[in-house]
């Protein structure tokens, strides 16, 4: 795993500099930047096998790439971008699209673009050759210049996932990250396919991801007695429908779900010894349940006991 950082700043003509990091990153363009003197630019670039990850923040650009840059490589890339901050503009053919902050764009380098900012910019780009992209989607360049959200749905997914693995990258050994790394193409192509609407839901990857974030979501929220598949659905930015067939999927329903993570996280704390002054009643709350009448009523209905007895059998042993 090669990683380099790249900064016009420390260059003495920044103007030159940036151009050739971009040169390497991008493609070979021709750039316009406004002021060469107070211009800053940073890239940070990680090779992970095949593709590569890359953290861009600059100042005003605008770059241009011909097909006589194009006609001077040798390898056909995509470049997958997601917009952190800032605003950025992408023409490729016929095609113009901005982007916004939690926005995908997809920049086909085997093509000539124009790729422009007015404005400081924070983009993360996974860089991935023709050939595997094209192994996984059908005619990707289909998708040049056009925009995804990274709000909802799938794009959510895709930019939680990418925004963790490049956080984490330096406490990842190499065989490690190249293994996440080639989960990047199936989330690229769920993106793509999926547009604006839901996941597939035959997409094992995307379904686990899903599934984890809804159950880590319910875990940590376990002690609210409102807790429903409308607000668990909403968090993870899909629908409720869709939620169901995702828990469905794994083998139980949303609420058998929520019913289980409230048992166990009350059994725990009832049978652990230090908690043995923590009131039954509070015990009960922080498993999300409105009363400890109902509480009481639950716990004997599932382990045969009343909360009282559950301790002491448990403190007994």
């Amino acid at each position: 795993m090669k990683v380099e950082y790249l900064s016009s700043a420390l260059a003495a003509d920044r103007h030159r500099a940036w151009e050739r990091f971009i040169d390497e990153a991008f493609g070979a363009v021709d750039m316009n930047i406004t002021d060469a003197k107070t211009f800053n630019g940073e890239i940070r670039r990680v090779s992970l096998g095949e593709l590569e990850l890359n953290e861009v923040v600059s100042d005003f650009e605008i770059a241009k790439r011909t097909n006589g840059h194009i006609a001077r490589d040798r390898k056909e890339y995509f470049m997958l971008l997601l917009l952190r901050s800032g605003k950025l503009n992408i023409e490729q053919g016929s095609r113009k699209c901005s982007l916004s902050p939690g926005t995908f764009g997809l920049l086909d380098l085997n093509m000539p673009y124009v790729y422009s900012h007015d404005q400081r910019t924070d983009v993360l780009g996974v860089k991935i050759p023709s050939g595997i992209l094209c192994s996984r989607l059908r005619d990707p360049h289909r998708f040049g210049a056009t925009a995804r959200t990274g709000r909802t749905g799938a794009g959510r997914i895709t930019a939680d996932f990418l925004s963790s693995f490049a956080g984490q990258l330096p406490e990842l050994s190499e065989d490690i990250a190249c293994r996440y790394a080639s989960r990047i193409v199936d989330l690229v192509g769920v993106l793509l396919e999926a547009g604006d609407d839901d996941v597939p839901i035959d997409q094992a990857i995307v379904r686990t991801t899903i599934y984890g974030r809804c159950a880590a979501f319910i875990e940590n929220h376990i002690a609210d007695p409102d807790l429903s598949p409308e607000t668990i659905a909403a968090v993870a930015g899909i629908s409720v429908r869709y939620l169901h067939k995702i828990f469905h999927r794994s083998g139980e329903s949303v609420g058998d779900f929520i019913r289980h993570m409230r048992l166990k996280r009350s059994y725990d704390e009832l049978t652990d010894a230090t908690k043995k002054n923590m009131l039954v009643k509070e015990i009960a709350f922080r498993g999300g349940f409105r009363s400890q009448a109902h509480f009481a009523k639950v716990i004997r209905k599932s382990y045969g006991a009343s909360p009282s007895t559950l301790r002491e059998i448990a403190w007994t042993r």
